[in-house]
């Protein structure tokens, strides 16, 4: 069951742990974003950053998921 307060759903556990990945995730583009305009991205950290981006994408898919089942 989840709870409402002020017109918004409660978070359940999922959707917190779904979101602080999404949250880690944003942080560590951030930080390839901000070191990649000084510097190019080496062979090895172009995957990882495509891979993070993919991940990113399906974190948000999930959690609207939740959202529009509440």
């Amino acid at each position: 069951m989840q709870l409402r307060s002020r017109g918004c759903v409660m978070p359940n556990s999922d959707s917190e742990e779904l979101r602080a990945e999404l949250l880690s995730l944003l942080d560590k583009q951030f930080e390839v974003l901000e070191l990649s305009a000084c510097v190019t991205l080496t062979d090895e950290e172009k995957p990882e950053y495509e891979a993070r981006k993919q991940r990113i994408h399906e974190l948000f898919k999930q959690l609207g998921t939740f959202r529009a089942a509440a």
